[in-house]
């Protein structure tokens, strides 16, 4: 993270950056989109292991170990879904420890590094004072509380963040368009039907 982050700022995208990784491990095993999904509804989506926590001590430490003994930089605790019993893993023991296929931690490894390049995204991009949503989106739509708390920090959106409202601001503005055809479809309906009915 940028050295010119204040404490607020760090600590609100290291707690961002875990709550993704909570959300993307845990949606990969249920095959489920986690944006827009709660960790509470996908852990119950889960048959097995699901994380419950990320630890990230900023460098290896030998307080925070894998089951098998490594240090580790990252830790992920997951717990078993069934039994309740947990474990403390590097992302290299996914497949060893709790048995996940290669191809769901190749998946599982693709959205961490996605979410790490996105924290970095936002820590670099210093927000400037000239800076604002309204320039570089136009108006400014109804964001997520983390957005407002986000940008109230005065930190950057990340590109993906920036991609998704304006998906958002495109959606409500074809929904509106057909709200508005439907209107008048339905006005032109009548209309047509009252012609009928008089003869006019």
């Amino acid at each position: 993270m940028s050295e010119e982050l204040n404490s607020e700022q760090i600590l609100y995208l290291k707690s961002y950056e875990r709550e993704k990784r909570l959300l993307a491990f845990n949606s990969v095993q249920a095959g489920e989109e986690f944006e827009g999904n709660s960790s509470l509804k996908l852990e119950s989506l889960i048959g097995r292991w699901v994380l419950i926590d990320y630890i990230d001590n900023g460098f290896v430490n030998s307080d925070t170990r894998c089951e098998c003994g490594r240090p580790l930089r990252y830790q992920y605790i997951v717990k078993h879904n069934q039994t309740g019993k947990s474990k403390r893993l590097g992302i290299k023991h996914f497949e060893d420890h709790i048995g996940l296929k290669k191809a769901v931690v190749n998946r599982i490894k693709k959205e961490f590094a996605s979410i790490q390049k996105e924290v970095e995204e936002i820590s670099n991009r210093r927000t400037q004072l000239t800076w604002s949503l309204v320039n570089e989106l136009g108006y400014v739509p109804s964001m997520s509380e983390d957005m407002k708390k986000q940008v109230k920090l005065g930190l950057s959106l990340s590109n993906k963040q920036k991609k998704k409202i304006k998906l958002e601001m495109e959606q409500k503005h074809q929904y509106k368009e057909n709200d508005q055809y439907k209107t008048n479809f339905d006005r032109d309906l009548f209309s047509f039907d009252s012609v009928i009915e008089t003869g006019e």
